[in-house]
């Protein structure tokens, strides 16, 4: 189990996603960074995200566009707002 497995690392370096992965799966790809002779182990990679931004929040998501009513919106956007909403009332 990783020390960050429970951490939303997306919220906290503010991108659409970010996941821990085991550094040997990557030694060989191009678009990795690292820095072995001061960090051993450790590697950066970037990645476009998948999807579209919500409108919200910014984040590329998969579901946005797929939910009736707030298709500009991701499904955490669209809950907070609808309960936003909600409690307006």
């Amino acid at each position: 189990m990783y020390v960050l497995e429970d951490i939303d690392l997306a919220d906290i370096f503010i991108t659409s996603g970010a996941k821990v992965e085991e550094f040997a799966k990557h030694t060989a790809h191009p678009d990795i960074f690292s820095l072995p002779d001061q960090v051993e182990g450790i590697a950066v990679g970037f990645y476009r995200a998948e999807g579209k931004k919500c409108e919200r929040c910014w984040k590329i998501r998969l579901e946005v566009e797929s939910i009736a009513g707030r298709d500009d919106l991701c499904l955490r956007c669209a809950d907070a707002v609808d309960n936003f909403v909600a409690a307006a009332d």
